[in-house]
Parts: structure tokens; C-alpha cells; sequence
């Protein structure tokens, strides 16, 4: 008897861990605690976009997922209402949040893209919240896996991409719960004067925003008033300059340490940007890279532009970027890009120094 007792209790101790239930949350630091911030995409928004986010936070260990789950930031208010989600849902192992792309496909990596939730409608709930803060992960708020995601760690971050073909809201309903790392700003001074470019009316302008994320400095480099239409080019320096060249139509702003292909104009003369709007068009123009700690870049755009008279190149005006020091006060090591037009194929996020890296909804993993 006793030898039968034995593999029967040995096998109902193995099914208990087997249905055990796990939960892991990231940001890490927000486990317990109110994310520093709330946001309304993509749960809350009509908008048909694309929204991935990139956890460098998770544990070491191999996880079956059964379901991602969210909150409510802190309110006081009672919600009464629900939504109706067309959605998709992917998982799979990504580049870290700090070497991200800010190109979609580009971040999976080993071929790992895994759809876990066929297109569907769920049902969105209002949830719960609570304040003080953190709200609980509600029920409402979670969505099931059509099968298990086996992460495995070493193989990459792991990332998720919720395609929303369709967004019908009913009744009050709150925003998501975020937290966000330690961002300090950088300062960008223009110097010089760019040249006008063929088929513009303005002096080409070179434009950069800078911030440093807990130790990784963020860069979008863009200009406008380009020559239509024209392959660019990014020479970064260490010195301001100001030296005329014959047959230069402005002068030089910086010495050349590095040259970077940068992209082609587009059509009106935009380069990584639209208009007065930096962060559409952004992805090619942006660089992360570790923060060298305190100096100056200085920088400046060429295009070719075969209306010169003379070298047939349109330059801007130089730019003196500030580095700023690194706050490694808060580390949040999670990423989130997302689109605002282009639909559920656009293959560009839109791009901010504020709310793009070291920024993420509070996810629960469920494994």
C-alpha cells in the first residue's frame, strides 16, 4: 500500500506545480508601488496603431505565459464602463530596451515573433482603482494567450506588440499606470547660418534633441528646408567651428570625428522629422548610445544639392549639443513605441525623449 501512496502523492505534488500560478511585474520597481505617470494608449485610444513594448527587466528563469495583465493609475473614481478591442497580440525575444530600433520587425530577434492572441474582440473592462495608489491588476484589465509563450531569458528581452484594428468605448473608464525612469534633459544651442537649399525659400535649419535616460543618451538629429528629395549627410564634431570654404554655400560648424549616411529629404524637404513635429519620422535620425558623461557635440547636416553653384551641397547651420550628466536615481528598463497614423502596418514609431525609452504601462506577466 504504502508503495502505491508514495507515487500518488509524489503526482498531485507535481500537478500543484504545474498549475501554479506565477506573476512577475514590469517595471520592476512598480510592483508594489504607483508608476510615475498614466497613459491612455493603447487601451484607450481609437487610434489604429501598432504598440510594442520591450521588458529588459524580467527574471532569469524560463516563463510559460498564460496572460499579460495591467492597472488603473490612482483615482479615486469609480469606473462603470467597458470597451470593445479588435486586437492582435504578439510576443517574443527583442533586442534590450537601450539598443531598441525604432522600426518595429527590426527588434524581434532569431525569428521569434510568435502571434498568442489570434485576431478577436475582447472585452475590455473598466477595472478597479484605488488611491492611494497602485490600483490592483484586475481581472477586467487582463488578456488571456490563445496558448502558453515560452520565454526563454538569454535569448533577448521580451517584448509584446498589440495591434489595434478597432476600439469601441461605453460609460467612464480609466487611464493605464506607468512608470518612467530617471530623464534629464540635455540643451541644444544653434549657431551659424545654413544656406538656402534649390527649391526653398529658408536657409536650411538642423535641429537635435537630447536626453539622457538613467545612463543612455537619446539623440534625434533631423533638419528641414532640405533640398527635395536629397541623400544627407550627419557630420558630428568635438569643436565649434566657423570656417568659410570656397565654393561652400555656407560655412563649416564642426570637425568631422564621425560621418553618418543620414537618410534621404523627403519631398517637401524634411529630413527625420515632419514640419515643426520632431518625434513623427524620427526613427532613422535617432541614436542611443551610453552616456560619455559631461562635454559637447557639436553637429552638422549636409545634402547634396547639384543647384550650388559651386560644391554641390546644401549645409545647415551648426547645433552645440549639452550632454547631460546621468540620474541613476531610478532605472526603468522598458521601452514602448507606438504609431499615430499609418495604421496597423506602418512600420515607424514615433519617437520621444520623454515617454519612449525608460518608459512602459505596468505589465503583469502571469506564468
Amino acid at each position: 500500500m504504502r508503495s502505491l501512496i508514495i507515487p500518488a502523492v509524489a503526482g498531485l505534488c507535481v500537478a500543484s506545480v504545474a498549475y501554479a500560478q506565477n506573476y512577475h511585474v514590469s517595471p520592476v520597481g512598480a510592483a508594489t508601488t504607483e508608476g510615475s505617470g498614466s497613459n491612455a494608449f493603447p487601451f484607450s485610444s481609437s487610434v489604429q496603431r501598432r504598440y510594442q513594448q520591450i521588458h529588459s527587466d524580467m527574471p532569469t528563469v524560463p516563463m510559460k505565459i498564460t496572460a499579460i495583465g495591467f492597472r488603473n493609475s490612482a483615482s479615486t473614481s469609480v469606473y462603470t464602463g467597458s470597451k470593445q478591442l479588435d486586437i492582435e497580440l504578439f510576443m517574443g525575444n527583442t533586442r534590450a530596451w537601450n539598443q531598441c530600433s525604432f522600426y518595429f520587425d527590426n527588434n524581434w530577434l532569431l525569428s521569434s515573433k510568435t502571434q498568442v492572441v489570434a485576431r478577436k474582440t475582447i472585452t475590455f473592462g473598466a477595472g478597479a482603482a484605488a488611491s492611494p495608489g497602485p490600483s490592483p491588476f484586475d481581472p477586467s484589465l487582463e488578456i488571456k494567450l490563445d496558448a502558453p509563450y515560452l520565454y526563454i531569458p538569454p535569448n533577448g528581452s521580451l517584448g509584446w506588440e498589440l495591434l489595434m484594428h478597432g476600439y469601441v468605448a461605453t460609460g467612464t473608464n480609466g487611464s493605464m499606470d506607468v512608470d518612467v525612469g530617471s530623464l534629464t534633459a540635455g540643451a541644444d544651442t544653434p549657431y551659424g547660418n545654413g544656406c538656402v537649399a534649390g527649391g526653398q525659400t529658408l536657409p536650411m535649419a538642423h535641429t537635435v534633441e537630447i536626453e539622457d535616460a538613467f545612463g543612455t543618451l537619446m539623440m534625434m538629429f533631423s533638419a528641414r528646408y532640405c533640398p527635395a528629395n536629397a541623400p544627407a549627410l550627419l557630420v558630428i564634431g568635438t569643436q565649434q567651428l566657423d570656417i568659410p570654404v570656397a565654393g561652400l554655400c555656407t560655412n563649416i560648424y564642426t570637425n568631422l570625428v564621425v560621418a553618418l549616411p543620414f537618410g534621404v529629404a523627403d519631398a517637401t524637404g524634411d529630413l527625420h522629422r515632419q514640419s515643426t513635429t520632431y518625434y513623427y519620422g524620427a526613427a532613422n535620425g535617432t541614436i542611443l548610445a551610453p552616456n560619455p558623461g559631461a562635454g559637447t557635440l557639436y553637429s552638422q547636416v549636409y545634402c547634396l544639392d547639384l543647384s550650388q553653384t559651386g560644391i554641390p551641397f546644401a549645409a545647415s547651420n551648426g547645433i552645440a549639443s549639452a550632454i547631460p550628466a546621468s540620474d541613476t536615481s531610478k532605472k526603468v528598463e522598458v521601452t514602448r513605441l507606438f504609431n499615430n497614423s499609418g495604421g496597423v502596418t506602418e512600420p515607424m514609431s514615433a519617437v520621444f525623449t520623454t515617454s519612449s525609452i525608460g518608459y512602459g504601462i505596468v505589465t503583469r506577466f502571469t506564468y
